[in-house]
Parts: C-alpha cells; structure tokens; sequence
C-alpha cells in the first residue's frame, strides 16, 4: 500500500501552474491556535518520503 494511499479519498486535484491552498483545522492542538504557525510545505504525491 502507498503512503498515502489509506488518506486518498481526501486528496483532491489541483490545477497545473499555481493554486491557493485553504487549510481547515478542526479542534486544533494549542500550536495551531499561534498566529505565527507555519504547517508543512505541500508535496506532490510522488515525492512523499516515509
């Protein structure tokens, strides 16, 4: 099984060239509440490493 193959029904398609990403963060861990949280960098599918 892929890495993120279990988590796939949430992947959703992406245009080519640029996007705007939206982040929903339900019930979040007191690190998400910080005005200065920076998530991390979205990948490619392909380039996730485990």
């Amino acid at each position: 099984m892929a890495l993120g193959a279990s988590k796939e029904s949430n992947w959703l398609p992406t245009p080519d060239g640029e996007f705007k990403l939206t982040m929903r963060i339900y019930i979040p861990l007191p690190e998400g509440l910080d005005p200065l949280y920076c998530p991390p960098p979205v990948q490619k599918a392909g380039e996730i490493s485990e």
